[in-house]
């Protein structure tokens, strides 16, 4: 995670649930910035994307399944984000496409309770990484809906523009 570069965040437990909201976007530019560097050399193969709510598991889930561990190994890059933004996943899946990598986007569903009972609040008390009820509920919602709409047809080839 991008947030791990900020010295201040990574300090102490305490630290990373007082600055996390403070280094949020900041972090986001940074990993945006790298994943535009990492596209603007040449790149062959595929650009794999995690979607899903907070506390689904998506990382678990890529790194403990059979199928999508070969595809980490081979992929050119690995996005691993919740996909809730319409105009951030449309981007980045445009990106991928443009540098002429196939994209995949490996959506992780999880019962939002369960998900913030086993997945959110267990993660908070470990690493400091919190998200509001409010929060957890509306990326659960959007992840859902977006990851969806990036797999739509491209409207002028009518292929699809990305696989799941």
């Amino acid at each position: 995670m991008a947030r791990e570069l900020f010295g201040e965040y990574t300090a102490s437990l305490q630290s990373r649930l007082d600055f996390a909201l403070a280094v949020q976007r900041s972090a986001s530019h940074v990993a945006d910035e790298v994943f535009g560097r990492i596209l603007s050399a040449p790149v062959f193969g595929d650009a794999l994307f995690t979607a899903g709510g907070t506390g689904a598991g998506k990382t678990t889930a890529i790194r403990t399944s059979s199928q999508t561990r070969s595809l980490i190994s081979e992929a050119a890059i690995v996005y691993d984000s919740n996909f809730n933004s319409l105009a951030s996943a449309r981007a980045k899946v445009t990106m991928a496409l443009e540098a002429g990598l196939r994209a995949i986007v490996i959506f992780v569903h999880r019962h939002p309770v369960e998900a913030y009972l086993q997945g959110v609040l267990p993660r908070a008390l470990v690493e400091g990484r919190t998200v509001s009820i409010e929060g957890h509920l509306r990326m659960h919602r959007d992840a859902s809906r977006r990851s969806f709409v990036a797999r739509e047809p491209s409207p002028t080839t009518r292929k699809p523009r990305s696989s799941c």
